[in-house]
């Protein structure tokens, strides 16, 4: 290794660090050396996430054999003219002669002064050094295999295919790995390699011959199931870590940034879930030397790690999914379009990752060097062999001919965000269009986007600026959910076939008309106010355009809120009114006015109501005042400590869920008192977890028949030709009546249907109608102090379905159409149900249980007798017997709402119904 010299080229330090089985290493501090050089060459090198880019074909298996190479660095010679620049510190000469070194290794003639130990090896330290050993092993391993360059396995390009058996070579510094799928093939590579390197004096040990399963560069590869994970033992040590971490100990920014660096060597296997992490990255930033206690928000990031880091593997057997989509969003909209490619295209396309278009350089700016074959691999870094292929493979255009694809989803964007956001959205939506179908779960997918800064995003896993991290968070989840592993590539804006689907709302230039005359009448007027001429009516043409315009504010403000609640808005807000006449409070400025609001609060406070209607009376001022809202320029902080100290002194207690017998009774007195309908839409309303609105609104051709003997009718809600969306702004919505409680539910249903596609609605009930059958039957029941409301029928079906393990947590959460997971857990109480059953008592307990063993037969047998099966000849009314509707043109206006008993419901007009708080449908 060493040799002596009189004089230094340049000086470094040894020194040492521990080693697996508890050796040293030697390594060299040649940071002063490394100036005198310049940067080594980017240099094509496989990791071990490399091994997660193979795709094995079902039914082949993947052998691998290894090798190593013992003291690899300090076998590589220096040439002289380098080693002059690797010298030791300086000794005494007089040991040389004590030392017996020859005067080949530099012994000096007169053994006095200084001397220099020069080192003849290539040093661990030196810039150049992994780039040296490196080419070295992977020119000798391909040599002596017989395998051309296009056979390595490297980060940056796509994997070598293993369909023919040729093997592929993974040279990493001193380790050799070789898999392919043929078993003697991959053998007789990794032997002549073995053999060539030996020739060339390197010292070979750790061989692994041909086999299932090995350890590499931190993960192990089974070769049989396909599949790439972490290394069980130090996954299990990172998990338990993260633990640790979640429990807030004090430490500093330092060690968890080496906790850190394990995760991410781990997730590199599914980068997605790199962006889990954001408050690491803040806590080692400001805490790097200073230990302090964790975050909350580095525990919560650690509890997620913990938990993800056991679905972190790779599945080389994973098929691509042959659907490819692609997404686009304008300021007004997103949309997804889809189409389907050839098995090989996808696989070209998919296998390119867009972090890899800067890699290396352009090979224009030498090509006529290039061509000759002239370039130095010291003077011209970029022309490395073995560097990645700068010739980045673009999308074919002929894959992107717009008449191939077909629009899948659109959704009209009402929130102002930047167009990365609304990109990052459309992305979502795209994945989420792909797990509604079971053939695309547990596949590689490829998703195309004509964002390149949020395509180079995804691909990286991860996003510096917060909301875009967020979307990354919320795709992370669904990749989870359906086991995929995307890949996202970049394509021309002028080829996104989805761009068409997102403008769809985008304004047409003039404004649009309007069904109602007056709106039309103001539509016409702007257009005459427009051309008054600048000079002869500007100031009428000003106070024109304000007046049309606040006249056009007014209405779209109105129209956000549904009518039934815009009264009870002017009730509670007439309420606070009078109370500011009668203590002489004025609402002039924002401190006086969040005076009085606080005033007002306490009072309700005082009188003992509760919290809500506190809620509701603030949702009533902020919808009357919107410059106090969320995005007003004015606000309210004494209100909202206010009504935070109020939530603490008396928070608000959440609905019990109503267990199924409950329901049973309620609705066998419905039926008792004659209202068929109504007992049929508690049942609905339980066993969809639906709420009662949605439920009424829905039409005939909304119940869908199964298609086949022994499947499920299924419930249309929300569609978006019916322009009604679901309490979230969703659209298209579908469940199954699939509850093994109640599948005569369907068939009992299918009798309100005169036609499959008739418009009419299913139920010809309003809600006030159906309280009062509610009302009447709590009463019969004799459940009034109980004080049951039926928006617990909503919290009852997943109470009775979790309990009873009819359906998983996330099946209950996909049904109810909730978005957030602390929802449910009010569901995973099912002792709850058992005490409700309790207050019931003995008596009413019986009755409910009697009631849920014939709730089917009462319930058929009502039906039968109401609802024949034979309609009305032609000529009569197209409704089914028992639910027509017959409207009076008398005295007010009455609509007599006739249910399938023999004692109707009393009449209401729509006069009383105004004064009740509620707006009846169009046409009643």
């Amino acid at each position: 290794m060493l040799d002596f010299c009189e004089h230094a080229g340049g000086l470094v330090t040894p020194f040492f660090v521990t080693k697996k089985g508890g050796k040293l290493r030697l390594i060299f501090d040649c940071r002063v050396v490394n100036l005198r050089f310049k940067k080594a060459p980017k240099l094509a090198m496989g990791s071990g996430s490399s091994w997660s880019s193979l795709e094995v074909a079902e039914g082949d298996q993947l052998w691998i054999a290894q090798s190593d190479i013992k003291y690899y660095f300090y076998s590589l010679a220096l040439p002289a003219e380098l080693a002059k620049f690797f010298c030791l510190p300086s000794i005494d000469a007089s040991l040389l002669k004590d030392w017996l070194v020859p005067a080949s290794l530099g012994g000096l003639a007169n053994n006095q002064g200084r001397c220099y130990p020069r080192l003849r090896v290539v040093p661990m330290g030196w810039s150049w050094a992994m780039w040296i050993a490196q080419r070295a092993h992977q020119f000798q391993a391909l040599l002596g295999a017989g395998l051309n360059q296009d056979r390595l396995l490297v980060d940056g390009q796509p994997a070598p295919s293993l369909k023919d058996g040729t093997p592929i070579v993974l040279p990493y510094c001193d380790n050799l790995n070789i898999a392919g799928t043929n078993r003697e093939l991959v053998q007789q590579a990794k032997d002549g390699a073995v053999k060539r390197l030996r020739a060339v004096g390197f010292l070979v040990h750790e061989e692994v011959d041909a086999c299932l399963q090995v350890d590499s560069l931190g993960y192990t590869i089974n070769g049989s199931t396909g599949i790439v994970a972490p290394q069980p033992l130090k996954a299990e040590r990172l998990v338990k870590g993260l633990v640790y971490i979640s429990r807030r100990p004090t430490m500093s920014g330092k060690q968890l940034e080496h906790v850190m660096g394990h995760c991410i060597h781990h997730m590199l296997l599914k980068r997605e879930l790199l962006s889990l992490f954001r408050a690491f990255y803040d806590f080692i930033s400001q805490c790097y030397d200073t230990p302090v206690k964790v975050w909350p928000s580095v525990a919560k990031e650690a509890r997620w790690a913990a938990s993800l880091l056991r679905l972190c593997h790779s599945n080389l057997r994973r098929p691509w999914d042959l659907l490819v989509t692609a997404s686009d969003a304008s300021l007004t909209g997103i949309a997804v379009t889809s189409t389907l490619w050839d098995h090989q295209d996808v696989v070209a396309v998919g296998a390119m990752n867009e972090r890899w278009r800067y890699r290396g350089k352009h090979p224009s700016d030498k090509p006529r060097q290039s061509a000759l074959g002239l370039l130095d691999p010291l003077l011209d870094v970029e022309s490395d062999n073995y560097e990645i292929n700068p010739d980045f493979k673009e999308i074919p255009e002929h894959l992107l001919l717009p008449a191939d694809w077909k629009l899948r989803y659109s959704a009209r964007m009402f929130d102002k965000e930047g167009i990365m956001i609304l990109e990052g959205r459309g992305v979502e939506a795209s994945l989420r269009h792909r797990l509604r179908a079971q053939r695309s779960f547990g596949k590689r997918c490829l998703n195309l986007g004509d964002n390149l800064g949020l395509t180079l995003g995804f691909c990286k896993g991860r996003f510096s600026s917060y909301p875009l991290l967020r979307i990354a968070r919320r795709v992370t989840a669904l990749t989870v959910a359906g086991d995929l592993n995307p890949a996202h590539r970049w394509h021309p804006s002028e080829r996104n076939t989805a761009d068409a689907g997102s403008r769809k709302w985008e304004p047409k230039g003039a404004p649009a008309c309007h069904e109602n005359g007056k709106e039309e009448r103001d539509i016409q007027k702007s257009k005459l106010l427009f051309s008054i001429p600048e000079e002869e009516g500007e100031d009428r043409a000003n106070f024109e355009k304000e007046e049309l315009t606040c006249r056009i504010i007014d209405k779209s403000q109105v129209a956000a809120v549904m009518p039934c609640t815009n009264l009870d808005y002017e009730r509670r807000l007439a309420e606070f009114m009078s109370f500011i006449s009668e203590r002489g409070l004025a609402l002039k400025t924002q401190p006086s006015t969040d005076a009085a609001i606080v005033d007002f609060l306490h009072l309700m406070w005082e009188e003992g109501r509760e919290l809500h209607e506190g809620l509701r009376f603030y949702a009533a001022f902020v919808a009357k005042h919107p410059e106090y809202g969320r995005s007003g320029h004015l606000r309210l902080p004494r209100t909202k400590r206010a009504l935070t100290g109020w939530k603490k002194l008396a928070p608000c207690m959440t609905r019990p869920p109503m267990p199924w017998e409950v329901a049973c009774l309620i609705a066998s007195h419905m039926i008792q008192l004659g209202h068929v309908i109504s007992a049929l839409i508690l049942v609905l309303l339980f066993s969809l977890y639906g709420r009662p609105t949605e439920i009424l609104e829905l039409r005939q051709k909304d119940l869908i028949r199964p298609r086949s003997a022994g499947g499920f009718f299924t419930v249309h809600l929300h569609p978006e030709e019916a322009m009604i969306a679901s309490k979230v702004g969703l659209y298209e919505e579908s469940l199954m009546l699939d509850s093994p409680f109640c599948l005569w539910l369907g068939p009992l249903l299918l009798k309100l249907v005169t036609a499959p596609d008739c418009q009419d609605l299913l139920f010809p009930l309003e809600y006030h109608t159906w309280k009062l059958h509610w009302d009447a039957a709590i009463k019969a029941a004799g459940l009034q102090e109980l004080g049951y409301v039926p928006y617990q029928l909503r919290h009852g079906g997943p109470s009775h379905d979790h309990f009873f393990k009819l359906r998983s947590m996330l099946e209950i959460k996909l049904r109810g159409r909730w978005s957030a997971d602390s929802t449910l857990k009010r569901y995973e109480a099912g002792g709850r149900i058992e005490q409700e059953l309790l207050r019931l008592g003995a008596v009413r307990l019986r009755a409910a249980k009697d009631a849920a063993k014939n709730l089917e037969a009462k319930l058929t047998a009502a039906c039968n007798n109401s609802m024949p099966s034979s309609l009305k000849p032609s000529g009569a009314s197209k409704r089914p017997l028992g639910l027509q509707r017959s409207s009076a043109s008398g005295a007010g206006g009455r609509t007599k709402v006739s249910s399938s008993s023999s004692s109707p419901a009393p009449p209401t007009s729509h006069k009383q119904l105004r004064m009740q708080g509620w707006t009846p449908r169009g046409g009643m």
